[in-house]
């Protein structure tokens, strides 16, 4: 007996492939029916993309159209400054010098004294100009360019400059600064602003006369490491100092020929004699600004402020040891003469204007 054989008919695989043209019939209508506008849309992206990044380069050519001189001036000399920070770091060009002796003859003029807001500029500038008053020029701010040529002749420029200002002359200059306990000097520079206004309804005054001390700290630039900003030389490009600032001032406060203390005022007019060659150094005291005491804040009040000021703690420490080197390389005289001048100004009478 034989086995009938029945034939297979694959039902099922006829089925699958029906279903699957089916499918790619619909997708390949899917894909004609969106490639067009979606290549529109990618075209208007870019289209757009390209549009912003135009209107943003076009906003910041005309930002940079709308530089003064002076604003582009300032910008160059801050790029100098950069580049010079590099090259010392690198080895390109020599690291600042040690604290030389208290020779003014090792100190060649024009003599730059970078002074810093509350560090008794009115005072000090009376000292210097006595010394040289032929060739003595006063700046409250920067020079501008077209006053730059006033400073070229004159042996010590005195004023609220930034460093930089030597790159305008072809010899050497020797930079001199007073520094201020930070803590001290913010208060006391709240205080001014509260109690003068020079420049009218200047928005400067106004907001620490409407501020607390507390809220003018965490407002205002200059109480935000005011010492590293104007010893940097970093200004116009940062509203606030940055941890490059700090590296930059550190370096600049080591090459400064006279580094002095206001908390050792009549120390540092003495070793100016030294240093400097001055030979007029009594002073008239002004009316000092009413202020409180930092004996009088409270401890959260001057935390704050150290917190915040944390980089011009550290430029005052700085500049406390190269002061104290300044106090070793001094003559042997230097006591004799420090007492001598502490009677001739009748010290525990006289009161600067902090």
């Amino acid at each position: 007996m034989g086995i009938t054989r029945r034939t297979y008919t694959p039902v099922l695989n006829k089925t699958y492939f029906i279903i699957l043209f089916v499918l790619t019939s619909l997708f390949v209508l899917l894909m004609l029916f969106f490639k067009a506008p979606s290549q529109a849309v990618g075209q208007n992206i870019r289209k757009e993309t390209t549009a912003t990044i135009t209107i943003e380069n076009e906003k910041f050519q005309t930002l940079v159209e709308k530089l003064t001189p002076e604003q582009e001036e300032r910008r160059r000399l801050e790029k100098y400054i950069k580049q010079e920070y590099e090259d010392r770091r690198t080895g390109k060009i020599p690291k600042p010098h040690s604290v030389l002796p208290a020779n003014s003859s090792q100190y060649p003029k024009p003599y730059l004294f970078l002074h810093i807001p509350k560090t008794a500029g009115t005072t000090l500038s009376s000292v210097f100009q006595k010394n040289d008053p032929k060739h003595f020029q006063h700046f409250w701010l920067h020079p501008r360019m077209n006053e730059i040529p006033k400073v070229l002749n004159k042996n010590i420029v005195f004023g609220h400059f930034r460093y930089g200002l030597h790159t305008y002359f072809n010899r050497t200059c020797t930079y001199i600064t007073m520094l201020r306990d930070p803590v001290d000097r913010v208060v006391s520079h709240y205080y001014y602003h509260r109690g003068t206004n020079p420049h009218g309804n200047d928005p400067v005054y106004q907001l620490a006369r409407n501020s607390t001390l507390r809220q003018w700290v965490e407002k205002s630039p200059s109480a935000n490491n005011e010492m590293t900003r104007c010893l940097s030389g970093i200004r116009e490009t940062e509203i606030l100092p940055t941890n490059q600032t700090l590296q930059v001032a550190l370096q600049h406060l080591k090459d400064f020929g006279f580094v002095g203390l206001i908390e050792k005022f009549h120390e540092s007019l003495v070793l100016m004699k030294y240093t400097l060659g001055f030979t007029h150094l009594k002073y008239t005291t002004t009316k000092q600004s009413k202020r409180v005491k930092l004996k009088d804040l409270s401890d959260e009040d001057v935390e704050y402020i150290k917190k915040v000021n944390w980089m011009d703690i550290m430029i005052y420490e700085e500049g406390l040891k190269i002061f104290n080197e300044q106090l070793k390389n001094a003559p042997s005289t230097f006591q004799t003469d420090l007492d001598e001048f502490n009677k001739e100004m009748k010290k525990p009478t006289r009161k600067l204007d902090l």
